[in-house]
């Protein structure tokens, strides 16, 4: 087959263009992480102030996940054909609007259509921003680069917390509204930096368009050996559900969801369950809630920090395996233990974290540049389906269940996910560039030997 072959050295450094693209592409995921840990705060307040029952909780709670699934799908795709830097401006645009219909909802049929608006721009973004960072990544960064979407998700998650409680004791009653519309002043400059980004390399070449060679070695830390030019077949939607992608997309796909159905199951209640368990008034709860998501930031940066040295794979089912059991440990705390729940549902978080942070990099290494945000864009597209699901069903599972059974019900979905995980091997990504990775996988195929 002809081949493109780009003719520059290849680096493992670190430039300030590659820091860059990190940095703005990350703070998606900021934004991201502000947006869902707001709204818990909204929550919080909206329930005896709208009087709100426990299916419109769910509801509200669970609207951004659909907007995040379908904004995946659509714009995975989407930004495999129409190029990365396009999408990345388009997806923020509609968070803006998102953001401010929200913020100005008279009633709830409103707030709702704000919420699944800012949820489309969010699961847009997700594939544009961790294809970015790892097409332009060193490969032997490229897991702490990619895995650093999580800790910039719980930063937002925190700074959500911290001008939250500015707000409210500020004793404005339309605090929540304030706390909404601030994440569009953010995603405004978040917006204008990247007007700066360059379209990725790999993408401009797997069109079979010219590059400047200059561009390339300020911008693209490693070398794209050999790049087919006949690019048609590799943009197929088949091929990414073919024998040669089968265990990498199971396994994306699958902990991808798990991670986000059990996060969603407890994050956008947290501040209503912590009030439950003990911590009663609003600024406590608040409190609380987020010195835990400060917590979380610090523990997925040192996840992202192990990812090049670590396979994803063990530190995925080793941080598995303890979120099971501290999870199903917190199905048997009751009201009068507050310090034990708290305890018990940071040791669950902070495994789930490691997983997540893990699976970041996962999503994108294993394929090829025009199917790379098409399979991140179906894993978020699954995985805030997995959101939805629990952010809606949990409230339900724990009036008819009670607190025990619907944890229970939560652990035992987590367990069946582990089985599966421990029986499918895909081929090792870390300190391997992305087409090295494709040719393990095509001689994993033609050989039918065992997994690297």
């Amino acid at each position: 087959m002809e081949t493109k072959t780009l003719k520059t050295a290849e680096s493992s450094r670190m430039t300030s263009k590659v820091g860059f693209i990190a940095f703005v592409s990350a703070m998606g995921a900021f934004l991201d992480g502000y947006d869902n840990m707001v709204i818990s705060v909204v929550l919080l307040l909206l329930q005896p102030a709208w009087k709100l029952t426990v299916a419109q909780l769910g509801l509200i709670g669970s609207m951004a996940f659909l907007g995040m699934a379908l904004g995946g799908l659509i714009f995975g795709r989407l930004t495999d054909k129409v190029g990365r830097r396009t999408s990345f401006i388009l997806d923020l645009s509609m968070f803006v609007i998102g953001g401010l219909v929200s913020a100005f909802a008279m009633n709830i049929t409103v707030l709702l259509i704000g919420r699944f608006i800012a949820g489309l721009a969010i699961g847009a973004d997700v594939p544009i921003s961790t294809s970015l960072i790892a097409e332009f990544s060193p490969k032997n960064k490229r897991g702490f680069l990619t895995g650093l979407m999580q800790p910039f998700w719980f930063i937002g998650a925190t700074v959500s917390g911290i001008v939250t409680i500015v707000f409210l004791l500020s004793g404005d009653q339309n605090a929540w509204r304030w706390a909404l519309g601030f994440s569009v002043v953010i995603a405004v400059i978040v917006m204008l930096l990247r007007t700066h980004m360059p379209e990725s390399p790999r993408w401009l070449l797997a069109k079979g368009q010219k590059v400047d060679q200059d561009e390339l070695n300020g911008g693209l830390a490693e070398i794209s050996k050999s790049l087919p030019s006949a690019v048609e077949e590799e943009s197929k939607l088949s091929v990414l559900f073919s024998k040669r992608y089968a265990v990498p997309l199971t396994l994306v796909l699958l902990f991808w969801f798990l991670a986000v159905y059990r996060g969603s199951s407890f994050n956008a209640y947290l501040p209503i369950l912590l009030q439950a368990f003990g911590f009663h008034s609003q600024i406590a709860a608040l409190e609380m809630n987020t010195a835990l998501w400060l917590i979380y930031a610090v523990v997925s940066f040192v996840t992202a920090l192990c990812l090049d040295r670590i396979g994803r794979r063990s530190i995925i089912l080793i941080g598995w395996f303890f979120n099971i059991i501290f999870t199903f440990a917190v199905a048997f705390v009751t009201g009068s233990q507050p310090i034990l729940f708290v305890t018990l549902i940071m040791a669950s978080t902070i495994c789930n974290q490691v997983v997540s942070t893990a699976i970041y990099p996962w999503s994108v290494e294993f394929f090829p540049t025009m199917l790379r945000g098409t399979a991140q864009g179906l894993a978020t597209g699954i995985s805030r389906f997995g959101g939805m699901f629990a952010t809606f069903m949990f409230p339900i599972l724990q009036v008819s269940l009670g607190w025990t059974g619907a944890v229970t019900t939560v652990s035992v979905v987590m367990f069946v996910g582990l089985i599966v995980g421990l029986i499918l091997r895909p081929v090792a990504t870390e300190n391997r560039s992305l087409e090295e990775i494709l040719g393990s996988e095509s001689k994993l195929v033609e050989t039918g030997g065992e997994k690297a």
